[in-house]
């Protein structure tokens, strides 16, 4: 399985490692994308709601009314 490279290290936050399963599909011509953590609940909220077209002040009351 390592040396397939069927298993490769996942960096996870605090400096850990663990091994994960990478995915079988090979495609020729294509870089491989790494597996990677998902992300913590909440951690792209601010990003999505301002994509959303949020402004700061929207956020902090979403925030100051316990929404996010």
């Amino acid at each position: 399985m390592l040396a397939n490279h069927m298993l490769v290290d996942l960096d996870l936050p605090g400096g850990r490692t663990v091994k994960t399963v990478n995915s079988p599909i090979w495609v020729e011509g294509a870089a491989k994308v790494r597996p990677r953590r998902a992300p913590e609940v909440g951690e792209h909220t601010e990003e999505i709601l301002r994509s959303a077209g949020c402004t700061d002040a929207d956020i902090a009351a979403l925030r100051e009314a316990g929404a996010i």
